[in-house]
């Protein structure tokens, strides 16, 4: 099956060619050369199987599932079946190709931890600890990725809530203070602190609240990716939510040195940008 790029890229890119089942079970990896890839794994119909494309890096020589390839953001083509039995796929589009393009990064650090001494609160380093570092999708590509039913979902929860509690966290400021206690007097056990009044409330935007309403799934997600620092107080309610954004991919495993201090090169691929999300 021969391979090639909607546009050249300035220099030559290693890629492997994973064939799948119907159901997702692992059939078959091989490597491009020469701009061609060979499978042996006998099918009876296209219908049957399907194929990714990704980066050929040491880390996905042994994966299980497509799931895996995540972090690579494979491309699956469409193809056919020549007379011949050969496999046939159009060029692979820039905006699939410019993400697989590798791209390195450094990373530094030094653990530590606060002891008391003496009555004395100090920092000191931890030699010996292991590290682990782990990437972060991008908050867009997240939204982009979860199902419109269940995005749906949340504009749907979001127009019918007028109110939410204050997120769990550290005692407010003085403002949300002082709006806290013009609601009422303490409740009985003498807590006087927002952080142990349940009745302190938050309230949506009365513009997300009348946007959403009449908002496509499209529109919902821009709304949830332009806003969301406005709205992640709310989710911290709604445990359903979590799993759809609390997931990280494993990057490297280091340990400090005898200074707290750990350095490590990392290889990422990001279109977008020259950093990553750690």
């Amino acid at each position: 099956m021969p391979l090639t790029f909607d546009k050249k890229p300035e220099k030559a890119i290693a890629l492997r060619a994973y064939l799948f089942s119907h159901s997702g079970k692992l059939l078959e990896t091989a490597d491009v050369e020469n701009n061609q890839v060979a499978f042996h794994t006998h099918f009876n119909s296209i219908r049957d199987v399907k194929i990714l494309i990704a980066p050929a890096d040491e880390a996905n020589q042994r994966i299980q599932s497509a799931a895996d390839l995540a972090r690579y953001k494979p491309y699956e083509p469409v193809f056919s079946i020549t007379e011949t039995g050969d496999l046939h796929i159009l060029p692979i589009p820039y905006r699939y190709w410019c993400w697989w393009i590798p791209k390195f990064c450094r990373v530094t650090g030094t653990v530590k931890k606060e002891f008391d001494i003496s009555g004395f609160n100090q920092p000191k380093v931890i030699c010996d600890a292991r590290v682990h570092i782990c990437e972060v999708d991008r908050l867009w590509w997240i939204i982009a990725r979860i199902p419109d039913h269940v995005i749906d979902k949340v504009r749907l929860q979001l127009i019918s809530q007028q109110v939410v509690p204050h997120r769990i966290g550290p005692d407010p400021g003085p403002e949300e203070l002082r709006i806290a206690q013009a609601q009422g007097p303490a409740p009985a056990h003498g807590f006087t602190t927002a952080k142990s009044r349940s009745t302190a409330m938050r309230a949506l935007p009365s513009h997300l609240h009348s946007e959403l309403a009449g908002a496509s799934i499209n529109e919902v997600r821009n709304i949830l990716v332009k806003n969301f620092t406005v709205l992640h107080p709310i989710f911290c309610y709604w445990p359903w939510w979590w799993p759809w954004f609390y997931t990280c991919t494993e990057l490297a495993v280091v340990t400090t040195d005898a200074n707290g201090r750990f350095d490590v090169n990392l290889t990422f691929w990001d279109c977008a940008t020259d950093t990553i999300d750690l």
